[in-house]
């Protein structure tokens, strides 16, 4: 196994791996050393992943079970809250209409 071996360099001294590799630890590598490396193995990047669509991410959310069922609940809440303001409503306008003290604003 030599130090320039990636499954296995760090098992070896620093030295040894930086000797393998053709470089310094104080000053690096020269610049037509650069030069080559960068046109044989191209810029040190990497590769970004695409980014996840918005309509992905909130469709993530409902993957839970308790997601779920607190949505649930929350629709049957506000079916009940709009029966409740139906009944008031009409609760209102017939005092209105009975001539009752409504104020409307």
């Amino acid at each position: 196994m030599t130090p320039t071996d990636r499954a296995t360099a760090y098992q070896h001294p620093a030295d040894a791996v930086l000797a393998a590799l053709g470089s310094d630890a104080a000053q690096g590598l020269v610049a037509e050393e650069v030069c080559r490396r960068l046109a044989q193995y191209g810029p040190n990047e990497l590769q970004a992943e695409a980014p996840t669509p918005a309509w992905r991410k909130l469709l993530a959310q409902f993957q839970d079970v308790l997601i779920g069922l607190l949505v649930a609940s929350s629709v049957v809440w506000l079916r009940e809250l709009s029966k409740a303001a139906l009944r008031l409503g009409r609760a209102v306008g017939a005092g209105g209409a009975k001539g009752g003290n409504v104020e409307t604003a």
